[in-house]
């Protein structure tokens, strides 16, 4: 029985796994649907420990538009534009030409600046218990 296992190349212990399909190409106005929609959602994804459900309605929101994009589809692509992002933006600011690669890098900075003014303004803004104390402190004048 072994044998007859062995000479059909058949190995039970082996599940035939199809190779891992690599996902169709982005289109532009695709990666420009899941900037605009990811733009319109940055303060909530600051709020929540998971943003999961928040990708899910991305792509909730992108299958309206017509994209059949997974929610994982649209984190991925996400974190890799944003590195791409980076990585032209160090390459730009240590002298290099700026790369013609993505037209969408003028949206993802605008997105990055807002967030980091409404984080400046949240620092710089005193908070209650700070306030309180310091009225504490001047009452014992």
């Amino acid at each position: 029985m072994i044998l007859a296992a062995e000479s059909s190349g058949e190995d039970p212990e082996m599940e035939i796994k199809a190779p891992k399909k690599r996902a169709e190409t982005w289109v532009q106005d695709e990666t420009r649907s899941l900037i605009g929609l990811r733009r319109e959602m940055d303060s909530l994804f600051n709020t929540s420990k998971s943003n999961k459900h928040l990708w899910e309605q991305i792509s909730a929101k992108m299958r309206e538009k017509g994209f059949d994009r997974s929610p994982t589809m649209c984190t991925d692509k996400w974190r890799n534009l944003l590195k791409e992002f980076k990585k032209a933006k160090h390459h730009q600011d240590r002298g290099g030409s700026g790369s013609g690669k993505m037209s969408c890098y003028k949206e993802i900075d605008e997105i990055l600046r807002e967030r980091s003014k409404c984080a400046q303004y949240k620092t710089l803004t005193p908070s209650s218990k700070v306030e309180s104390s310091y009225m504490h402190f001047a009452d014992k004048g």
